[in-house]
C-alpha cells in the first residue's frame, strides 16, 4: 500500500498535467485526463503496493484513459495546443545553435501522436524505451525507431525554419 496519496499528488500532478495537454492539446481535456487519473489512483490506493510504481501507474493510466476517449468520440481538440500552452513567441532556431525551446514545443505539438507520445516522454518525463514500450504497448524497437523518425522530424523542421527555402529531406513537412 502506498504511503501518502496526497503527497504522490503533488509530487506528480505537473508532470501528468503537461503530458495529458501533449495528448489532447486542449487545456480543460487535460484538466479532465488529471483528475481522473488522481481519482482512480484514491479508489484503487489500497492495491498499489509500491511507493515507486505510483508515477509509472499514473502516466500509464492516464494514456489507457486518453486512448480509450480517442476510439469512443474520435477525438478532435476544439483549442489548439498553442493557445492553451500560452503565447509562443520565436519561429526559428537561434543562430549559436541552441535549441529553443519554445520553438521545439511548437513543433513538437503539430507531430503524429506516434512520434508525440514517445518524444515526450522520454524527453520530457525521462522515462526509459522500456517503460515507453510497456506504457505504449509496443516494443522497444518501434520505440527506438519513433523517437529517431520525431528527432529527425524536430532536427529537419527547425532547420527549415532557419532557411526557409531548403526543402526537408527525407520527411513528411508540418
Amino acid at each position: 500500500m502506498i504511503a501518502n496519496l496526497e503527497e504522490h499528488i503533488n509530487s506528480n500532478y505537473k508532470n501528468l498535467y503537461y503530458f495529458a495537454l501533449s495528448l489532447t492539446k486542449n487545456e480543460a481535456d487535460a484538466c479532465d485526463l488529471t483528475q481522473h487519473a488522481f481519482l482512480k489512483l484514491a479508489k484503487n490506493v489500497n492495491k498499489i503496493r509500491d511507493d515507486k510504481k505510483v508515477k509509472s501507474w499514473l502516466f500509464s493510466t492516464l494514456y489507457r484513459d486518453f486512448i480509450d476517449g480517442k476510439r469512443r468520440s474520435r477525438f478532435q481538440a476544439d483549442q489548439p495546443f498553442e493557445e492553451a500552452a500560452g503565447n509562443m513567441h520565436s519561429e526559428s532556431p537561434p543562430s549559436d545553435n541552441r535549441l529553443d525551446s519554445q520553438a521545439v514545443l511548437k513543433i513538437l505539438i503539430k507531430l503524429d501522436d506516434d512520434l508525440r507520445i514517445p518524444l515526450t516522454l522520454f524527453y520530457l518525463e525521462d522515462y526509459s524505451y522500456k517503460e515507453i514500450a510497456k506504457l505504449l504497448k509496443i516494443p522497444m524497437g518501434t520505440v527506438m525507431s519513433r523517437l529517431h523518425r520525431g528527432k529527425e522530424l524536430l532536427y529537419q523542421t527547425l532547420i527549415q525554419l532557419d532557411n526557409p527555402n531548403r526543402p526537408i529531406s527525407g520527411v513528411s513537412q508540418i
